[in-house]
């Protein structure tokens, strides 16, 4: 009970400003002494609980919001007092709290998150780096931590926890990308097939030659390697000599590493290099993955590096026979568009774009219309079997843009068309798809055009029955 003792007797100065302030009552002030000491006596147990010091910390939490609620609503932040113990003292003791608790469970990465939070939500950029490091060096094969990490040496003010709105791309520090780079490339040294570190990899190389591209725009540097003649006509008309200014600027070698930069050689290294690793280069879902980056993150590069995505799609040998990757090569044409810093002004992001698609209106109708041809086509050399699969891929493909083109009737009817050559008996249908097709066009509204009759959807029905007996029960 000294441990409780002495805790409690520390907070006497914070009481003692708290009372003379004004904010709390002697009442309130002896509640408050009394759930601490509960807490304090909790946290002495034998075998302690986390939850005992996430409950205090709680406490402390909400004990800070009334007090800065009853500080403004007193009039006290417009006042010329200078801070005092009170101001700090509460934020200070959460951070004491939650850092016994990553003492007591130092392998709780939970723990960790909630120190790292808080510490982050009153602008603590020091504590935050400190906890972060502290804790990957506890956790050295949590991907997730190298990624934190990384991200606040980028930008310090961005989120850090799972559970904050992240940014799609966060503010770019190019001074702090040497540590940001280093933190990934170790997290890549002990793991070397995580799809999440090379993803963020890969985004920070993007960003660093898009700062770098910036920079030397500023600096009058010609970011296409010509004679910048334009920019040094006005420089000179401003009183600068011609031979200070920004053309050749690095010398004959460093003038071709820095067009190399710019078209973007080192990122393509970079996916190349991924594309080597024996597990990545057969992961589709790490394929997709860079392409919702490519496709959303603001760079001039963009062509190019989804060309080296689609490349690798096309000639590893492990999705030749693949429907997804199939699927995702033919319609690239809907998604991809080069950047427009000018049209490109609201980034649209896979986690919270509501809509992908880069085409509209009678664009995209010819473009659909192409794609469907190209589906049609027979792929040699396919093994057995894989037709039925692929026919089930095309067919819920079909079933998606036929539910979105339904203020398109026409296009509405020719893509369900589209479908009746893949549900054929002799084509193998899945049942997968054949049940898709049914509640699709029992959920058609009645009113619409395309909507067929019932007789046809109870012979879909009995076609089901005969090709999978046991499903359709």
């Amino acid at each position: 009970m000294e441990k409780v003792q002495f805790q409690i007797e520390s907070t006497l100065p914070e009481l003692k400003d708290l009372s003379t302030k004004g904010l709390f009552t002697r009442t309130e002030l002896g509640t408050i002494t009394a759930r601490r000491k509960k807490f304090e006596t909790s946290l002495i147990k034998r075998v302690p609980v986390k939850q005992d010091f996430l409950d205090y910390a709680q406490y402390e939490i909400g004990l800070e919001k009334l007090r800065r609620a009853r500080y403004k609503r007193l009039g006290l932040d417009k006042s010329a007092q200078p801070r005092s113990v009170s101001s700090y003292s509460i934020v200070r003791r959460v951070l004491y709290i939650l850092r016994r608790a990553t003492d007591k469970f130092p392998y709780d990465l939970g723990v960790w998150m909630a120190y790292i939070d808080y510490a982050r939500s009153e602008g603590m950029t020091k504590v935050v780096l400190q906890g972060l490091t502290t804790a990957l060096q506890l956790h050295p094969r949590n991907a997730a931590l190298y990624i934190l990490l990384s991200q606040h040496y980028l930008d310090p003010t961005s989120p850090t926890s799972s559970t904050s709105p992240r940014r799609a791309h966060p503010n770019f520090a190019i001074e702090n990308v040497s540590p940001a780079r280093k933190t990934l490339l170790l997290g890549l040294r002990l793991m070397p097939s995580d799809r999440d570190l090379w993803r963020e990899y890969i985004k920070l190389e993007i960003g660093w030659v898009e700062a770098l591209r910036r920079r030397w725009k500023v600096l009058g540097i010609d970011l296409a390697g010509g004679e910048g003649a334009e920019k040094m006509d006005e420089d000179v008309a401003a009183g600068l000599e011609g031979e200070d200014l920004g053309a050749n600027a690095f010398g004959s070698d460093g003038e071709q590493a820095r067009k190399s930069i710019i078209k973007g050689d080192l990122i393509i290294t970079v996916l190349q290099s991924a594309f080597s690793n024996p597990v990545l280069e057969k992961s589709l879902t790490f394929h997709t993955d860079l392409l919702h980056l490519l496709r959303t993150y603001p760079t001039g590069l963009r062509p190019r590096l989804l060309d080296a995505v689609y490349t690798h799609l096309e000639e590893e040998p492990s999705f030749t026979f693949n429907p997804v990757a199939r699927k995702t090569l033919l319609e690239r044409t809907l998604y991809d568009t080069p950047y427009d810093p000018e049209k490109d002004t609201k980034h649209r992001s896979p986690e919270t774009a509501d809509d992908p698609v880069v085409l509209h209106g009678q664009e995209l109708v010819q473009q659909l219309g192409e794609i469907v041809k190209q589906f049609r086509n027979p792929v040699p050399g396919a093994p057995e079997g894989w037709e039925s699969t692929w026919n089930e891929q095309v067919g819920l493909w079909l079933l998606h843009w036929a539910q979105r083109m339904s203020s398109n009737e026409d296009l509405q009817a020719y893509l369900l068309a589209s479908i009746n050559p893949l549900i054929k008996p002799s084509a193998k249908p899945t049942e997968r798809l054949l049940r898709a097709h049914i509640e699709f066009l029992e959920s058609l509204d009645e009113m619409s055009a395309v909507k067929p009759g019932p007789e046809k959807v109870q012979a879909l029905r009995a076609g089901l029955g005969r090709l999978y007996p046991e499903g359709s029960r």
